[in-house]
C-alpha cells in the first residue's frame, strides 16, 4: 500500500486537489462545523435522526463499554448485530466510535469531509494506473469528490464510504490486470465485501462488464487468453471474499432470512415511464433541478430516484472521446455504453441489481464512476492532443435539448412555485456552467502550457461543486440543533433518568414500552432499555411472524421496516414481559400502578406481566392457533404454547380445551341518553329512532352503564336514508368526541344494513351522527356487539404460569442463565425470537431448543431442579472466521513464496 499512499515533492497535483476538496468541504459542511446544526436530518433524510444515530452511538457505547456482545434485545425483542454490518463495518464510523458516544454527532460532518477528500484522492490514484496525464486526473478526481451520489446518498453516512472503496478496487484490478499485481485487488475487494454484501453484489456486475471492455481494449482478442485473465481474477476476487467472510458470512445469514427478500422478474425488454425517464436526464445536470428534499417533484423521491450528475464538465467532454479516441476503444466503449444505458432504460435491470427484490435505483453509482472514466479519458485527449477540436453545435444541442425537455415534462410532474423557479434558475447555471466551460476548453487548444485553462476549469469546477453540494446538503433542511444533545428533549428528554431509575431499582429481567415516542421507534436502542418496537429493513424474522400471526398492526405505511409495538393489547404485554410503560399523559389503565414520576415521564408498573422465563403445560397445534381470530388467540397463549404437531415433543403435553369466547350484544336505542340537531318523531325507541333533522350534523348520544374494554366491538346499523350520505360514529369516556376517535360510513339511498368494525377500543359513551345532510332519516337498528375482556380469567391464568418460573441470576444480551423448578413435564417459554444462534445447556448438558409461540424460544422439561444457561453466537461466525484466518494463513504462504521465488 506503500506506492498508494506516497506523497513526494512531484506530486503537486494531489496536494492541489485534496486543497480543493478540503475547501470545498469547509463551504458544504460550513454549518455543521462552525454553526449551531448538527449533520442529522428530520426531513425526508430522517433516516439519520431515527436510525443510524441510535445504532452508531449503541454500537460506541458497546464497545466503550466493554460488554460486547452479537445480540441485542433493544433491538425490537431482539436481533443479531450483524443486522447492523453496513454500519459495523464501515471503517470511517470506526472514527466516531473511538471519539465515544457523547462527540459522536458533533463528528460526523468532519468523517463526511473526510470521505470527500478519501473519494478523491482514490479516484486520482485509480485515473492515473490507466494513464490519464496529473492535469486530466486532478479535475475529475475533484468533480468525483464531490458527484450527485456521494453528496446525496452520502447524507445516508455509510452509502459515501462506498464511492471511497469503489475507487481503491479499481485500482486494485488495473494493477493486476496490467502488472499481475494481485494483492491490491484482494485487498480492495475484502474491504468492499466486508463492509457491504449489498454493494459488493451491485459492484460485481459492473466490475464484469468493465474487466471484458478494459481487457479488450489492452490486448489482442484472444478467448483463451481472456478466459484465463478472467478465471484468474475470479480467483481473486473470491480470495478476497473468503478474506472478509467473518463479517460477510453472518450478515448474509442476516439478510437471507429477512422477510422483505422476494423476488420479481420483469420482462426485460419493459419500459419505465416518461416521469424516470425526464428525471434521468435532469438528474445528469444536479440533484435538485426537480426540487430538494421534501419539495423533490421527480420519480419516487429525492434520494431513491436515480443519482447521475457527475460534474457539467464530464458532460461537455466526453463527446471528444467518441470522436477523437482510436477506432477499437469508440466500438469499445460504446457498446459499454450502451450496455449501461439499457441498464437505465429497462426497470429489468433496477430489479436485477436488486437481486430481484425490488426496483431502485441505488446502483446507479456505477454509471457515475463510468462516466468520470470516460470523461478523464477524454479530457486527456484535449489536453494531451491538439488536434481535438470542441464541436459547438453539440453544446447548443444540450442547451436547447433542455429547454424542449423542460417544455415537454412540465404535465406530467405536480409543480410548485418554489420548484420552478428552482428548475429555471438551476437550468439556466448549468447552461452557463456547460458555455463556460466550452469556451475555456476551446482557448486551452491554443494554450500548448494549458496552465491558465486549467486554472479556469478548476475554479469553475470548485464554484460549481461546492455551490450543487451545498444546496443539496443544507438548502432548505430541516436539520437538529445542537442544544438538542443539552437540553432535555428528543433522546435526551426524561426517558434517559426513567430508565435510570428502573435499572437501579430492578434488577430482574423484564421489558419496557412507551406511549409515546421521543424522536422514533428506535428509543430503546438509544436510550438503553429492552423494549417491543423498533425500526429496522432488517428487523428479526421470529418477532415479525409472531405479529403478523397474531394480527398486530404495524402502524407506520403497514410497512416490515417499523415494529410499532403490541398494539396495548394485555396478554401479549404480559407474555412478553413487559413489566414497565412509560407514558406523559397519564392514559394508562387501572391495571397499572404509578410508582415514580421524573418530569413529564411517569412510570407504571405492569400489575400482571409475566417473569421472564415462565412455564407451559398445555399445547395447541400451530394450524388449530391460527384458525382463530386475533382476539382469541391472545386468550389461547394465556392457557397453552403454540408448537407444530410434527415436532416430537408436541405429544408429551396436555392438549389445550379452549372452547372460544361469548359474545354480548347492546340494543343502543335503550341507551340513547340525548338527541341533538334533530327531533325524534317516534315515541318507542323499540321501533327504531325517525328523525325529522335540523341542520347537517344530527347526533344520537348513547351512554353505556359502565366502561366498556372489549377484545372486540362492532355496530351493526339498519338505516333508510332518502340519498347517499355519510354516517359517522365516535367512541369517547365521559362524552369527550373527538374526531380522532371515529370512523365514517358512506351510505347509500334507502334501506340497507351496515356493520362498522371498532376493535379494542375502550368507551363508555358513543355517539352516532346518522347523516351529514338536512334531510330526515330514519334508523331501524343499532346494535352493539362485542366479547368482554375476563379480567378474573386474566389473573387465573397469569398466576398459573406464573407458579414455576426461571430464576434468573444473570442476564445480558447474549448470555442468560438461572434456575427452575418443576414438578411436572412443562415448557419454559423465553421471550426472545427464535434464532439459530441461540443455544442452551440444561444442567451443563446441550439441548436442543424449540420454536414455539409463532417466533420464540422453549426449552422442554421434564419434572426436577435445573440450571438453565443460555448463550448467543451468530450462525455462520465461526465458519466465517475460520474461512478468513484460512484465507489469510494461504495468502500469506503464497506471497512469501512468491517473494522468495524471486529473490531466488
Amino acid at each position: 500500500m506503500r506506492r498508494l499512499l506516497k506523497f513526494n515533492k512531484l506530486d503537486k497535483h494531489v496536494l492541489i486537489l485534496v486543497s480543493c476538496l478540503f475547501s470545498i468541504s469547509l463551504i458544504v459542511y460550513k454549518n455543521f462545523i462552525f454553526g449551531e446544526e448538527l449533520y442529522i436530518y428530520s426531513d425526508i433524510g430522517s433516516d439519520t435522526q431515527n436510525s443510524y444515530w441510535p445504532y452508531l452511538s449503541y454500537i460506541s457505547e458497546m464497545l466503550w463499554s466493554g460488554d460486547i456482545s452479537f445480540w441485542s434485545n433493544s433491538f425490537g425483542t431482539g436481533n443479531n448485530i450483524f443486522s447492523l454490518s453496513l454500519l459495523l463495518f464501515d471503517p470511517f464510523n470506526w472514527i466516531l466510535f473511538l471519539f465515544g458516544k457523547t462527540n459522536l454527532p458533533l463528528l460526523l460532518p468532519y468523517i463526511a469531509a473526510l470521505k470527500n477528500i478519501a473519494a478523491g484522492y482514490l479516484f486520482y490514484k485509480y485515473l492515473k494506473t490507466i494513464n490519464i496525464s496529473n492535469r486530466s486526473s486532478l479535475v475529475i478526481s475533484l468533480i468525483y469528490g464531490f458527484n450527485g451520489y456521494i453528496v446525496l446518498w452520502g447524507q445516508h453516512y455509510q452509502f459515501a464510504t462506498l464511492m471511497v472503496i469503489l475507487p481503491l478496487v479499481l485500482y486494485g484490478f488495473e494493477r493486476f490486470l496490467q502488472q499481475g499485481k494481485k494483492r491490491y485487488f484482494i485487498v480492495s475487494i475484502a474491504c468492499l465485501s466486508m463492509y457491504s454484501y449489498y454493494f459488493l453484489y451491485m459492484f460485481s456486475i459492473y466490475l464484469f462488464i468493465y474487466a471484458i471492455f478494459r481487457y479488450l481494449e489492452l490486448n489482442q482478442f484472444s478467448f483463451s487468453h481472456i478466459l484465463k485473465t478472467l478465471v484468474k481474477s475470479l480467483i481473486l476476487y473470491l480470495c478476497g471474499v473468503f478474506l472478509s467472510a467473518a463479517a460477510l458470512f453472518p450478515a448474509l445469514y442476516v439478510v437471507l432470512s429477512s422477510p422483505r427478500i422476494s423476488t420479481a422478474f420483469p420482462p426485460i425488454f419493459s419500459f419505465a415511464n416518461i416521469i424516470e425517464y425526464t428525471t434521468m436526464i435532469f438528474r445528469l445536470m444536479s440533484n435538485d433541478l426537480l426540487g430538494t428534499a421534501s419539495t423533490f417533484v421527480g420519480y419516487h423521491n429525492y434520494y431513491e430516484s436515480p443519482i447521475l450528475y457527475s460534474g457539467i464538465l464530464c458532460l461537455v467532454v466526453i463527446p471528444c472521446f467518441f470522436i477523437y479516441s482510436t477506432k477499437k476503444s469508440k466500438i469499445i466503449y460504446s457498446v459499454f455504453s450502451g450496455v449501461l444505458l439499457l441498464f437505465l432504460i429497462s426497470p429489468f435491470f433496477s430489479y436485477m441489481f436488486n437481486f430481484f427484490s425490488i426496483k431502485s435505483y441505488r446502483w446507479t453509482f456505477v454509471i457515475i464512476l463510468y462516466i468520470c472514466f470516460l470523461a478523464a479519458r477524454a479530457l486527456d485527449l484535449i489536453f494531451e492532443k491538439n488536434g481535438c477540436k470542441m464541436r459547438f453545435p453539440y453544446y447548443l444541442f444540450f442547451i436547447f435539448g433542455g429547454l424542449f425537455t423542460i417544455l415537454c415534462c412540465l404535465k406530467y410532474f405536480d409543480w410548485s412555485i418554489g420548484v420552478v423557479k428552482q428548475l429555471i434558475f438551476l437550468f439556466t447555471v448549468t447552461s452557463g456552467l456547460f458555455v463556460c466551460y466550452f469556451f475555456i476548453l476551446r482557448l486551452s487548444l491554443r494554450d500548448k502550457r494549458k496552465v491558465l485553462p486549467i486554472i479556469g476549469i478548476l475554479v469553475l469546477a470548485l464554484t460549481e461543486l461546492s455551490s450543487f453540494a451545498y444546496l443539496s446538503v443544507n438548502l432548505n433542511r430541516v436539520l437538529l440543533k445542537k442544544e438538542v444533545l443539552t437540553q432535555k428533549q428528543g433522546y435526551n428528554d426524561y426517558t434517559t433518568e426513567a430508565i435510570t431509575y428502573i435499572n437501579d431499582t430492578d434488577a430482574t429481567a423484564y421489558r419496557v414500552d412507551k406511549t409515546y415516542d421521543s424522536i422514533f421507534l428506535n428509543d430503546p436502542v438509544m436510550q438503553g432499555y429492552a423494549g417491543v418496537k423498533g425500526y429496522n429493513s432488517l428487523n428479526h424474522p421470529s418477532y415479525i411472524d409472531f405479529l403478523k400471526t397474531l394480527e398486530v398492526p404495524f402502524k407506520r405505511r403497514d410497512h416490515l421496516n417499523y415494529l410499532t409495538g403490541l398494539d396495548s393489547r394485555r396478554e401479549l404485554y404480559a407474555l412478553l414481559s413487559v413489566k414497565y410503560i412509560l407514558d406523559k399523559e397519564n392514559v394508562i389503565s387501572d391495571e397499572s400502578n404509578l410508582i415514580y414520576k421524573t418530569g413529564d415521564v411517569s412510570i407504571w408498573e405492569n400489575n400482571y406481566y409475566l417473569p421472564f422465563g415462565f412455564t407451559y403445560d398445555t399445547v395447541i397445534d400451530y394450524e388449530d392457533f391460527v384458525k382463530f381470530p386475533s382476539y382469541e388467540k391472545d386468550v389461547i397463549l394465556m392457557n397453552s404454547f403454540v408448537m407444530n404437531k410434527e415436532q416430537e415433543e408436541f405429544s408429551y403435553f396436555n392438549k389445550v380445551n379452549y372452547k372460544g369466547l361469548s359474545n354480548k350484544t347492546i340494543n343502543l336505542f335503550e341507551k340513547v341518553s340525548k338527541i341533538a340537531n334533530a327531533k325524534q318523531v317516534n315515541s318507542n325507541n323499540s321501533e327504531g329512532i325517525s328523525l325529522k333533522v335540523e341542520n347537517t350534523d344530527p347526533q344520537i348520544v348513547v351512554t353505556m352503564d359502565k366502561m366498556l374494554s372489549p377484545r372486540t366491538s362492532s355496530i351493526i346499523l339498519s338505516i333508510d336514508s332518502p340519498s347517499d350520505t355519510e354516517l359517522q360514529i365516535f367512541w369517547a369516556e365521559q362524552l369527550q368526541f373527538k374526531e380522532i376517535n371515529s370512523k365514517k360510513l358512506n351510505i347509500k339511498r334507502g334501506e340497507g344494513t351496515y356493520k362498522v368494525d371498532l376493535g379494542n377500543i375502550s368507551f363508555d359513551s358513543l355517539r352516532i351522527d346518522p347523516t351529514n345532510e338536512k334531510k330526515d332519516v330514519v334508523l331501524k337498528k343499532a346494535e352493539l356487539s362485542y366479547i368482554e375482556y375476563d379480567i378474573d380469567e386474566f389473573i387465573e391464568q397469569s398466576k398459573k404460569l406464573s407458579e414455576e418460573v426461571l430464576q434468573v441470576d444473570k442476564f445480558t444480551n447474549d448470555s442468560i442463565r438461572g434456575s427452575i423448578h418443576v414438578t411436572k413435564e412443562k415448557m419454559l417459554f423465553l421471550s426472545i425470537p427464535y434464532d439459530e444462534g441461540w443455544k442452551a445447556k440444561v444442567n451443563g448438558i446441550n439441548v436442543p431448543i424449540r420454536k414455539i409461540n409463532i417466533g420464540f424460544l422453549g426449552i422442554p422439561l421434564e419434572a426436577g431442579y435445573y440450571t438453565i444457561e443460555l448463550t448467543y453466537d451468530p450462525p455462520l461466525f465461526k465458519i466465517g472466521l475460520y474461512t478468513s484466518m484460512i484465507t489469510l494463513i494461504l495468502l500469506l504462504m503464497y506471497f512469501f513464496y512468491s517473494r522468495m521465488k524471486k529473490m531466488l
